[in-house]
Parts: structure tokens; C-alpha cells; sequence
């Protein structure tokens, strides 16, 4: 590809400033003006890209910052769950204890109804009423 060529305006101060440079360099003016220009271009094509990556990098820290927090209430919510069925598994068990001791009353009293309306021996009647307990 054939190079074109570029004109431009700018001070004398600078123009004086950038035939110094490239004097003390050893360049011509003009390879001087290229070199400065390539750099520009690549430095702003590259501090664009930075950019973006840096605008990628804050979004992802800030999706895991909310992941974070969410994950947190989550724990949270699971621990307090966990107490919560502790606690149902508690009162489970003494309902559970409850019941059974209301069972065995239960059994008590019938067998105690069954033993009292059992005819009883002539000795046991007589013993129970002459014989003081």
C-alpha cells in the first residue's frame, strides 16, 4: 500500500522543539512525526482496550459483590431454618413423650377397671373389709 502523505499546522515553539528532538535522537524530522504518531494511535487503541477491560473487570467484581451479599442472606436464612426445625423436632418429641404417658395411663386405668370388676375370692373380700390396710 502506497504511503500518503500528511500536512499539518502547528507552532513554532513546537515545530523547534520536535527538530530537537529528533536532531538529538538522530532521526529525521519526518520519521520523528511518524514514530510519534504510530505511538499515539497504538496508545489510545490500547488505553481504549484497557479501558474496556477495566469496565468488564469492575462490572464482574460488582456481580460478585451482589452474589456475595445474596449468598450471605442465603446462609442466614438457612441457619435460621435450621433452628427452626430444631426447634419443630423438639416439640415433636416431648408431644411424642406426652402421648405415650397418656397411653400408659390410659392402659393403667383399664387394667385397674378390669381388676376391680374381677369377682374376688371369699378370703380377699373378708380380708378387705375385717383387715386394715
Amino acid at each position: 500500500m502506497k504511503n500518503l502523505s500528511l500536512s499539518i499546522r502547528v507552532s513554532p515553539e513546537l515545530r523547534e522543539k520536535a527538530v530537537e528532538i529528533s536532531a538529538g535522537r538522530g532521526q529525521k524530522l519526518t520519521e520523528f512525526i511518524r514514530q510519534a504518531i504510530e505511538m499515539s494511535c497504538t496508545t489510545t487503541h490500547d488505553d481504549a482496550a484497557q479501558d474496556a477491560v477495566q469496565t468488564d473487570y469492575s462490572a464482574v467484581q460488582g456481580v460478585v459483590q451482589d452474589l456475595t451479599a445474596q449468598l450471605s442472606v442465603k446462609d442466614e436464612q438457612l441457619s435460621t431454618k435450621d433452628q427452626q426445625i430444631e426447634r419443630l423436632q423438639s416439640a415433636l418429641d416431648q408431644s411424642q413423650q406426652l402421648q405415650a404417658l397418656a397411653e400408659q395411663r390410659h392402659e393403667n386405668q383399664r387394667l385397674q377397671l378390669e381388676e376391680s370388676q374381677r369377682p374376688k375370692p371369699l378370703m380377699a373380700r373378708l380380708k378387705a373389709v375385717f383387715v386394715a390396710e
